[in-house]
C-alpha cells in the first residue's frame, strides 16, 4: 500500500511517526520542521511546522516521492528503490489475487460439474 512506503520514507527521512486509523502523522525537529499528515487513502500534505501554513499536498506514492526529494531532501535513489519495492509488492498482491480468482473459478466450475452430473 503506498502509506506504508510513505511511512518508511517519513522514519528513513527523520520524522517522528504516529499512527493512527486513519493513517499517520509525523514531525520533524530540525530547522525546517515539516510537519506531515498522510491518509491510507493515499493523500498527503505537508505543513511548515513554525507557521501551520500548508506547503505542499497531493495523492498518490509518486507526487510523495517527488515532494519528499524536494522538502525532505530524499535522494532520488532512494525514492526510484522505494517506487520499484512499491510496484513490486503491488505486483506480487495483483498476483495473489488472480490466483485466488482462477482458483475460486476452479472450484465453482468444479462444483458446477458435481450439480450437473447428479441431476442427469
Amino acid at each position: 500500500m503506498p502509506i506504508d512506503a510513505m511511512r518508511i520514507v517519513a522514519r528513513e527521512t527523520g520524522f517522528t511517526v504516529i499512527d493512527h486509523a486513519f493513517g499517520f502523522t509525523a514531525l520533524r525537529e530540525n530547522a525546517d520542521g515539516h510537519l506531515l499528515f498522510c491518509l491510507s487513502t493515499g493523500e498527503w500534505s505537508i505543513y511548515s511546522g513554525r507557521t501551520a501554513r500548508l506547503v505542499r499536498n497531493g495523492n498518490g506514492l509518486s507526487s510523495f516521492l517527488a515532494a519528499a526529494r524536494r522538502y525532505f531532501n530524499l535522494a532520488p535513489e532512494a525514492a526510484d528503490a522505494v517506487q520499484r519495492d512499491h510496484a513490486a509488492r503491488g505486483s506480487t498482491a495483483h498476483s495473489q489475487a488472480i490466483q485466488i480468482c482462477s482458483i475460486a473459478l476452479t472450484e465453482g466450475d468444479l462444483r458446477r460439474a458435481l450439480n450437473e452430473r447428479t441431476m442427469k
